[in-house]
């Protein structure tokens, strides 16, 4: 009986690990599906991979409901009405498998206004990917985009809509900091305009063929600390271009021409900017939009002439308006509002740069957009955040180096909407930000929330500030310092009280530099913090007394091209630990004196590794670090982070085992008990609207 059981043991073993062998050989060849879809372009190659799996792993039916998602995926850029015919299968057979029958469903509801006829509205997505960057414009005839490819480190390339194939229109040296920034076609889509960064505080307007002619230089100038390309005139002689000056901060919208680079000024914006300065097809005017006076937070948009001359309202309402285009016809002007409570698209008319009537719906829950342009035949191109992220809790072994157990979020309530977190110093409270709207175009509101642990409730405060970042306590637990912009568009550091949201400045940020708070001495005399400066490419650490004002530098880059990142305090305020990082090439991690003096290196990760951003914190008891891992720098990137604790003395990291993936904004409670992150993925989406155009529907 005994070996019967020792038999029967051994074939179930062979047996799990049969089972899990399959198993994981399924998923490695998911991944490789994945790659021929996403980074290769090979739909057809891909497809034939996702079929392998269905049929090879019928047992495994989560991985066989993601393959035929993707599936469909590959047949919806390929233009196949296969596509329907897959996703409906998912509904059809996997229907257990929540997530993945949620998005067949999505799909096929898209799909099937792609597949009507007649004047009915067309939604659809036709691109996705994870590893592009600064997306720019489609190109005239919507087959393809242009953007930064961080494959090489930042060359500009235009990757085809329909396969994903890419072709860099630059060659730059592997190592070099320089790279492709905003771009876009002209009109008869047989070039790019692009600005080329060449470190922090320079950039050129360039342009190239895609005839494989050279990029040339249309415009330079070393008293710009950015430039970047709005819009072609519609002849293709003239760029529409943001300048923005080293001296004073001040936005200017200029046109450079494109055969000698002369810049004629049509409008200055003081230190504020339009998210979108778009030209009308006939030339003759400008539509952009623009922070609000009383609530910079929104923004409405105007019209003003191509010379400058003439400026007028063109969209003005309590909510925020942003600019996504000028129809085709020039006869209305495209923009994305939340006057309803979600991100709509509206069309408002113009007659010879006047509005002309009350605007018109005409996408609802167009979601928070970022416009790609219209091409030629009317159709809408718009890009759309698919990465997921949020804050989280999860129980603590400091000891052990672990954490126990499952996260749970910060929040039930604006799920995905929060960022940037800090405990209070009795750790019975969590300060951090819930954002409405799209913080990546500016078209957000943040509001200051803060969670009793002991409730579960929260207090939610929308302070007259914007661009909110970085939450610090003061020690006392009555107030939280921010760092943020006033309605006067001054950035600096803030006080807020913690019961009424009551706001009073701490410190102004010199020349318009923005202050990275690092932490409040425990006395609450003092506060620390760092400023990055780009026109010398360096950064200083700095402590102010906060009674007299009395400001003094604690440290300083060594030489330009060094940038103080993750600049944190000590529980006992003794200390400073911040990482040195030189952009693609090293990131060390320093402890100094709060008093001063020259940092100690405990640790320097090289190239493709980093020490990721917002991941350094004290451990409660000040003896240990903990920092985050990650390789930003692999093809494809692998935003993963591995947390690691490592002496503030010196010594040997250990791992902490986390179950997460990207994770960043770490703090740990001041009991040790509890770590709080931000988590998520990253990836974009683009998405077509066609057949909305009121005009274009007439005609038919």
């Amino acid at each position: 009986m005994k070996s019967i059981r020792i038999l029967a043991a051994i074939l179930l073993a062979v047996a799990l690990c049969t089972v899990l062998t399959l198993a994981q050989s399924g998923y490695d060849l998911f991944q490789k599906g994945l790659v021929k879809e996403r980074a290769e372009g090979d739909m057809q190659a891909a497809i034939q991979i996702f079929t392998r799996i269905v049929k090879e792993f019928p047992t495994n039916r989560e991985l066989a409901a993601k393959a035929l998602v993707e599936m469909g995926n590959c047949y919806e850029k390929l233009g196949k009405s296969e596509a329907q015919k897959t996703y409906q299968r998912v509904l059809r057979d996997y229907a257990d498998q929540s997530a993945e029958a949620n998005e067949a469903r999505a799909r096929l509801a898209a799909l099937e206004h792609g597949g009507a006829q007649g004047n009915e509205m067309v939604v659809r997505r036709v691109w996705s990917g994870t590893d592009w960057d600064n997306i720019g414009p489609v190109s005239p005839d919507g087959r393809s985009f242009s953007c930064a490819d961080w494959e090489t480190g930042g060359d500009l390339a235009v990757c085809d809509l329909a396969t994903g194939k890419k072709r860099r229109l630059t060659s730059k040296p592997p190592q070099s900091p320089e790279a492709a920034h905003t771009s876009l076609f002209s009109p008869d889509g047989k070039q790019i305009a692009y600005s080329w960064d060449k470190g922090y505080a320079s950039s050129e307007l360039k342009v190239v063929g895609l005839d494989g002619t050279k990029p040339h230089v249309i415009y330079s100038s070393s008293e710009l600390r950015r430039l970047w390309p709005n819009a072609w005139s519609p002849d293709g002689r003239y760029i529409l271009t943001s300048f923005n000056r080293k001296q004073d901060h001040v936005n200017q919208l200029v046109w450079v021409a494109v055969g000698d680079g002369s810049v004629r000024s049509v409008k200055n914006f003081g230190t504020k900017y339009p998210l979108a300065a778009l030209v009308s097809p006939d030339g003759h005017f400008i539509a952009y939009d623009f922070p609000q006076q009383d609530n910079p937070q929104n923004r409405d948009i105007f019209l003003v002439s191509s010379d400058g001359r003439q400026d007028i309202p063109l969209v003005q309402q309590p909510a925020n308006d942003y600019l996504l285009g000028w129809t085709p016809s020039g006869s209305g002007v495209l923009f994305a509002s939340d006057r309803t409570g979600s991100w709509d698209a509206w069309i408002e008319k113009v007659d010879h740069g006047r509005p002309v009537g009350a605007p018109e719906l005409v996408k609802k829950d167009i979601g928070r957009v970022r416009p790609l342009g219209f091409a030629r035949n009317g159709a809408f191109y718009y890009s759309l955040d698919a990465g997921k992220s949020d804050l989280y809790l999860a129980p603590l072994d400091l000891t052990a180096d672990k954490v126990l157990g499952p996260p749970s979020s910060v929040s039930a309530r604006f799920v995905g909407s929060n960022d940037d977190l800090a405990w209070s110093p009795d750790g019975k409270y969590l300060a951090y930000f819930s954002i409405r709207g799209d913080a990546n175009s500016g078209a957000a509101n943040i509001s200051l929330r803060v969670r009793s642990l002991q409730t579960g409730k929260d207090r939610e405060f929308f302070p007259k500030l914007h661009n909110l970042y970085g939450p610090r306590w003061f020690p006392d637990d009555k107030a939280i310092a921010v760092g943020g912009f006033d309605t006067a568009d001054n950035i600096g550091l803030y006080r807020i009280d913690a019961q009424t949201g009551e706001v009073s400045p701490i410190v102004r940020g010199e020349d318009g530099i923005q202050p990275d708070l690092a932490g409040l001495s425990p006395d609450g005399e003092r506060i620390f913090y760092s400023r990055y400066d780009d026109a010398t490419d360096s950064s200083t650490v700095l402590s102010r007394d906060l009674a007299t004002g009395a400001q003094r530098e604690l440290y300083r880059s060594p030489h330009a091209g060094l940038s103080v990142w993750n600049l944190t305090l000590s529980p006992n305020g003794q200390e400073l630990a911040f990482t040195l990082v030189k952009a693609r090439d090293f990131s060390t991690l320093c402890v100094m004196p709060a008093s001063g003096g020259e940092p100690r290196e405990l640790l320097t990760l090289k190239k493709p590794e980093l020490i990721s951003f917002g991941t350094v914190a004290w451990t409660p008891d000040g003896r240990d670090l903990i920092f985050g891992k990650s390789r930003p720098f692999d093809v494809p990137p692998d935003f993963k982070t591995e947390l690691w604790k490592i002496p503030a003395s010196g010594g040997q990291p250990q791992k902490i085992e986390l179950a997460a993936d990207s994770v960043w904004d770490v703090h740990i409670r001041p009991d040790g008990k509890r770590i709080a992150y931000n988590s998520g993925t990253w990836g974009q989406e683009i998405w077509v609207m066609e057949n909305f155009l009121p005009a274009l529907k007439a005609s038919r």
